[in-house]
This record gives C-alpha cells, sequence and structure tokens, in this order.
C-alpha cells in the first residue's frame, strides 16, 4: 500500500495487491484493485487478466470471457488466458469454442498437463470421443496416471459405450482420489444402469 500511495497507477503492485486480495477470498476489493488497474492501462495484459481473474470468482462468466479475449489480443501468446477461456467456454456450454481455446493453449505449452486436459474435457463435452482418444496418449505422457487422466479414460469409455472399461477407469480415478466427486458421480451411474440391466 506505501508504494501504491506514490504510484496509484503501477500496473504491477496492483496485479500483485489483487492477486493477493484473491487469495484472501477479498474477491469485492480485487475488483475495486482490477477497476483501478484497467482504467489508466486499457493496454495492460496484467490489469485485464485480473480483471478476468475477479469476474472468473465471482461467476460473471461474460464478463469474464471478455477480459480475458482482451488478454489475448492484446497478447495471442498468453497460455493463462487462452486455458482460462477454454474453461469458461466450457462452463457456458459453448464446447466447439472452448475446444479451440483448449487446442491453442496445448499449441502454447504442450508439455502442461492442465491444458492437455482442458481439450480432452472440450472434446468429451463436444461429443468428439475420437479426437479425445487421439489426445490419450499425449495427455498421459505429460499427466502420468493422474486423477484427471483416469476420469477422462473413464469419460471417453462412457462415449463409446464401453462401460467396463470406463467402470475400471473410474474406479482408478477414486483410488488415486477418494473425493473426486465427478468420479464418484459418474459410479453412481453406472451401477444404476446396471441394476436396469
Amino acid at each position: 500500500d506505501s508504494v501504491l500511495a506514490k504510484e496509484p497507477a503501477n500496473i504491477r503492485i496492483l496485479y500483485a495487491k489483487g492477486t493477493w486480495l484473491l487469495l484472501e477470498n477479498r474477491v469485492d476489493e480485487a475488483q475495486k484493485v482490477a477497476e483501478t488497474a484497467v482504467k489508466p492501462a486499457p493496454e495492460s495484459v496484467q490489469a485485464h487478466h485480473l480483471a478476468g481473474t475477479v469476474f472468473t470468482r465471482k461467476n460473471q462468466i461474460d464478463e469474464a470471457i471478455a477480459e480475458f479475449q482482451q488478454v489475448i489480443t492484446l497478447n495471442p501468446k498468453a497460455f493463462a488466458a487462452q486455458l482460462q477461456l477454454a474453461r469458461l467456454h466450457e462452463a457456458k456450454g459453448g464446447y466447439q469454442v472452448a475446444k479451440q481455446h483448449a487446442r491453442e493453449a496445448v499449441t502454447l505449452a504442450p508439455q502442461r498437463a492442465d491444458a492437455r486436459y482442458a481439450l480432452v474435457r472440450s472434446m468429451i463435452a463436444s461429443g468428439d470421443m475420437s479426437g479425445a482418444q487421439r489426445e490419450r496418449e499425449p495427455l498421459m505422457k505429460v499427466a502420468g496416471d493422474s486423477y484427471e487422466v483416469q476420469l477422462s479414460l473413464g469419460k471417453i469409455a462412457l462415449g463409446r459405450q464401453d462401460y467396463p472399461g470406463a467402470q475400471t477407469a473410474l474406479d482408478r480415478a477414486v483410488a488415486k482420489q477418494p473425493t473426486g466427486l465427478e468420479a464418484l458421480t459418474l459410479i453412481s451411474a453406472l451401477e444404476a444402469r446396471n441394476k436396469r440391466l
């Protein structure tokens, strides 16, 4: 705060303060900092990234998308913004757009497991099971045998109506993360399906 008193438009310090406030779960205060950062510096990638993160935390999806879109307009190689746009569009049901942003994130950082996972998730959500199947190996290469990998394998198997394969992968996911709600939900759905047969 002492630096901001001397330099109230210092984007680097405003970004750090806003990020710290978000970590402290002080979202409304972080929003004020983000607004303070964007006004004097509309060309600042950091200012728009902070604003996008705040809007994401407030579940204001359209506003978050607009801010992260501005980030990639200013810097097309902004990996974190591409990844956030993939997640936000997926949450909004825009699976094809999510897939485009996830693919761009993978292009920018092919060794990042979060980018590969976002791509597989968006492919599964859009019904592109063959694409998700093709991306399975690259995901496993960077993410290993993680909960996310096993969850993805389970979803791919479900999409192909390979119910035993789905059960195996989802059981492995739960073994990795016993509180993994998404895997547990899918296992419950499989159990209900098996009882009906």
